[in-house]
Order: C-alpha cells, then sequence, then structure tokens
C-alpha cells in the first residue's frame, strides 16, 4: 500500500484527488493546500468518490499550511510518509488571470507575452514544495503539474528536479492517437505515437501555427506500420489540432492520476510518453522500470534533435534562456510587453526573487485589472 500526498485542491487539484481516490493501491492520501474551508470540501468530494468507487480502506488526511512555509510543508510531508508528491499548486490560476481582463485586452497582453514571464506564479510553489520534498521525503517521486515544461528544467539546474510532469505534450500525445485512430477508422489501442513536444504548442494554437512555425516532432503507428505521411498527406495536423483541448482542466489532471499510477508500478516496460522527465525541456518517450522514467528515443529523432525542438518551443513560449544557475532570461518583446502595459519590469527572473516576483507580478496585474474594469 502507499501513501500520497496532493499538494493543491484547486481546479486540476481537485480532479487529481478525485481520480486518486478510486486507486486501490493508494492507502493514504493527503491533501496539503492553504485553505483549510476548500480543504474540508474537497476531502468529502474525496470521501464520496473513494466510496463510490469501492475503495472503502483509503484514508484522507488534509494539511492546511502556507506552502512558503517549508519547515511545516517539510514536517507535513515527513508525516505523510509519501511514496508519491504531486504539485498542482499555483499562486494563481491560470483561468482567473485570463479572466480578469476583457478578452481583447489579455489577448493583446498575452498574445505577445506567452508563458515566460508569468514563470513566477507557478515557479515559487514548485521551488518550495520540491526544496522540502528533498528534505523531508528525498526517496518520494515528484509529479509536477505547474508548467512542468518550463518550472521542471529550472529546477533540474539546482538539483531540484521533480521525477516527472504532466499534462502538457502528453495531451497532444492523446489527441493524436485519437486523431489518428479516427482517421483510419480504428481503435485508439491499435495507434502507437512518438513524440517530442512541449507545452507551447498546446498553448499557443490561438495565437500563430505553434504546430508548423515550431514545429513538434512526431511518427503515427497503426499496427506497427508508420503511416504519418499517409495521415498528414489527409490533414492529420489539422485534424489533430481541431481535437486539442487547450482550455479545460480535466486532461492534465487525468495525466497527472495516469503518471500516479505509473510511479507506482503500471505500465512497466511500455513505451509512453510524459512531459519534462528528470527536467528535460518538453515531453520525451520514455519507459517506466521500478518506478521511474527513463528515456526511450524513437527511431528518426535523435536527442540533439528532440532538444533543438524543444529550445524553438521553449523560446516560442516566452522563455529565451535557462541559465546554469537557475536564472531565466526571458525574450525581449515578452518582457518589453510585461514592463510596458503592467509596470512589471523583469527580464531575468532569479530564482532567490521568485517568491517576491511572483507577488509583485500579482499586484501589478490586480492594479491593471482594476483600472481596465472600472
Amino acid at each position: 500500500m502507499n501513501s500520497v500526498a496532493l499538494f493543491g485542491v484547486g481546479g486540476v487539484g481537485s480532479l487529481v484527488a478525485g481520480g486518486l481516490a478510486a486507486m486501490p493501491a493508494i492507502s493514504d492520501l493527503w491533501l496539503i493546500a492553504s485553505s483549510a474551508q476548500r480543504l474540508d470540501d474537497a476531502a468529502m468530494d474525496v470521501r464520496i468518490a473513494a466510496e463510490s468507487a469501492g475503495n472503502a480502506r483509503i484514508r484522507i488526511h488534509t494539511v492546511a499550511l502556507d506552502l512558503f512555509d517549508e519547515a511545516r510543508t517539510a514536517d507535513a510531508l515527513a508525516r505523510s510518509e509519501a511514496d508519491v508528491i504531486i504539485n498542482t499548486a499555483t499562486m494563481r490560476s491560470w483561468f482567473a488571470l485570463a479572466t480578469a481582463l476583457p478578452a481583447r485586452t489579455w489577448r493583446d497582453i498575452y498574445g505577445v507575452s506567452r508563458f515566460g514571464p508569468w514563470l513566477p506564479i507557478n515557479l515559487a510553489p514548485a521551488l518550495a514544495i520540491m526544496r522540502a520534498s528533498r528534505a523531508a521525503r528525498p526517496d518520494a517521486a515528484v509529479i509536477n503539474v505547474a508548467f512542468p515544461d518550463g518550472v521542471n528544467p529550472i529546477l533540474a539546474k539546482v538539483g531540484l528536479a521533480p521525477t516527472i510532469g504532466a499534462g502538457n505534450s502528453e495531451i497532444i500525445a492523446s489527441v493524436l492517437r485519437i486523431a489518428a485512430a479516427e482517421m483510419l477508422r480504428t481503435h485508439v489501442e491499435d495507434i502507437e505515437i512518438s513524440l517530442i513536444g512541449h507545452h507551447f504548442h498546446l498553448a499557443n494554437l490561438d495565437y500563430d501555427n505553434a504546430w508548423e512555425e515550431r514545429a513538434f516532432w512526431y511518427r503515427v503507428r497503426h499496427r506497427g506500420d508508420d503511416v504519418t505521411e499517409t495521415l498528414n498527406a489527409r490533414g492529420f495536423r489539422q485534424v489533430a489540432r481541431r481535437l486539442c483541448p487547450h482550455r479545460s482542466s480535466v486532461p492534465a489532471a487525468v495525466s497527472a492520476v495516469r503518471n500516479t499510477r505509473r510511479l507506482l508500478g503500471e505500465d512497466i516496460g511500455r513505451t509512453v510518453h510524459c512531459s519534462a522527465p528528470h527536467g528535460l525541456p518538453g515531453g520525451f518517450d520514455v519507459r517506466f522500470e521500478g518506478g521511474r522514467p527513463s528515456i526511450a528515443l524513437a527511431d528518426g529523432i535523435t536527442i540533439d534533435g528532440a532538444r533543438a525542438v524543444l529550445h524553438a518551443a521553449m523560446q516560442g513560449d516566452g522563455i529565451d534562456a535557462i541559465l546554469d544557475d537557475g536564472s531565466v532570461r526571458m525574450g525581449t518583446s515578452e518582457s518589453d510587453v510585461m514592463r510596458q502595459r503592467l509596470g512589471y519590469d523583469c527580464p531575468v527572473l532569479r530564482l532567490n526573487e521568485t517568491l517576491d516576483r511572483g507577488r509583485e507580478l500579482l499586484a501589478r496585474f490586480d492594479d491593471f485589472a482594476a483600472t481596465c474594469c472600472s
């Protein structure tokens, strides 16, 4: 039996908790967040989900704390004896940011800034949780759901890489399988996908042709036969892009639950796609052995080729470079629009300033939103 600690019970976290509740391999589920009331509500939802799934033995624990109090967070993790730690926590949800401004205003800002300049909102909680987890549960596997293709490689620079991510290109991989099965009029189980992809390819579908100008690499096999070019000739990219759900919390949550199963022993030896394994800057095909992923590159792509694909995507996401000390240099136009529109001037994000920068960014955003909506 296994113990799992879940940080965050918001839109994604509550969905993850419900999925974990149905897993008989989990004996203890620890829900950790800042709001005691939200934790109580989430705990009851999880208990109902567990009872409905016939998993009546699972024990639900709740801990309300400030995630940035690393000593208390480490203490909670030590008490949990967690085998798997999952982070869904952010300083503010992306949906809340995107809907706080008039649609045209948000589009004008994010269409230039992309995701990079907003990094502190996701990076600050993940950094605090990884420090606490290394102190209290150094052997636990960690899944980071909060922008793993950006956050995980930053943390890797300072020896704090989560084991794996969730969501991002994993969602694209699922869509490619579904789209190929639909076009070939076959079952999804008959389709295998090899993919090198990035959050950029999922998040920017509305802004430019992310799937062509900074294309991801993929191959599609039907019952072992490579059918990539046959499908492409029939408009496969357009079908997959149309099907890709980039505004829903459900696929990322499903991905986190699926990866928990893998870390606890499922899919052993099978090649699957996962985001940011071991702090790599995007999604790779991997195999799980001994509860940990190892890279399994497909024929037709080298590690240098994969890194080139992901570097271009990272820059498309507004991150010019991740430096050796974990600092992040933003793209020039991306940081310029944040300074011009919000008054937030951060061309380089230094790791030890992440929390303060996150608080500054949210304060400036709130002031800007109040002006826009007054």
